[in-house]
């Protein structure tokens, strides 16, 4: 289903992001790892290849517009074109609750797309 396919997967150096993009490795798509770390991500790509894939490392801050348009645009340099964006990093925080009132208690967690 994904073989061959070009996927791009945030969050890419850790965690939820890079057990992604081994499983869509695992069925042969080529992935575009986009995080922060260089570290991560080149243990990751080193993962995806070793997992059948095809890997591309992006090193970019995802909380920027341009900076987003800059890694697709290498991604579409490098593969051609984009498919599915796979986003599965995001920042926690908390935020208060007006709605509680000043009882309101720890407030509501929430988790934002970056």
């Amino acid at each position: 289903m994904t073989h061959g396919k070009v996927v791009v997967v945030t969050g890419a150096g850790d965690g939820l992001g890079r057990a992604t993009a081994r499983a869509f490795a695992e069925c042969g798509a080529r992935v575009a790892l986009l995080a922060r770390g260089r570290e991560g991500l080149a243990a990751a790509a080193d993962e995806v290849e070793r997992a059948g894939g095809e890997a591309l490392v992006v090193s970019v801050d995802v909380s920027g517009a341009k900076a987003v348009e800059d890694a697709a645009q290498q991604v579409v340099d490098a593969f051609g074109h984009i498919e599915p964006l796979q986003h599965p990093a995001v920042r926690l925080g908390v935020e208060s609750d007006a709605r509680a009132g000043p009882a309101g208690g720890a407030g509501l967690l929430n988790a934002r797309n970056t």
